[in-house]
């Protein structure tokens, strides 16, 4: 996503097998979910760098979702992919994955 989206309080759907959000993204008091277009394809939160074949969600990416959201929800019940979430090493981070609206994760399997 190369384009800012301002969603005026409407629900979000993000759903690829890849994913670069390189513009802001907002919609106070909604929800946005994140999913995986494939069943099997494994979702990384945090990374410093896209992980090959997976659905990654790195640091860049997570700088860009802004504050306001009711929920963000990444992934699906309906999947079977693993959610991984990473240790950031970003200075500025000091090595955590932070998100400033309520954070559900949805998958069989979690690490």
């Amino acid at each position: 996503m190369s384009s800012a989206v301002d969603a005026s309080g409407q629900d979000l759907s993000l759903r690829g097998n890849t994913l670069d959000i390189n513009a802001t993204i907002r919609s106070a008091g909604c929800t946005l979910t994140i999913v995986a277009l494939t069943a099997d394809r494994d979702i990384v939160i945090g990374a410093t760098q896209t992980v090959p074949d997976t659905l990654s969600l790195d640091n860049d990416s997570l700088n860009n979702l802004r504050d306001g959201f009711r929920e963000i929800v990444i992934g699906s019940g309906q999947t079977n992919g693993t959610v991984f979430v990473v240790e950031n090493t970003d200075a500025g981070r000091n090595g955590r994955v932070i998100f400033n609206d309520s954070l559900f994760i949805r998958t069989p399997a979690l690490c």
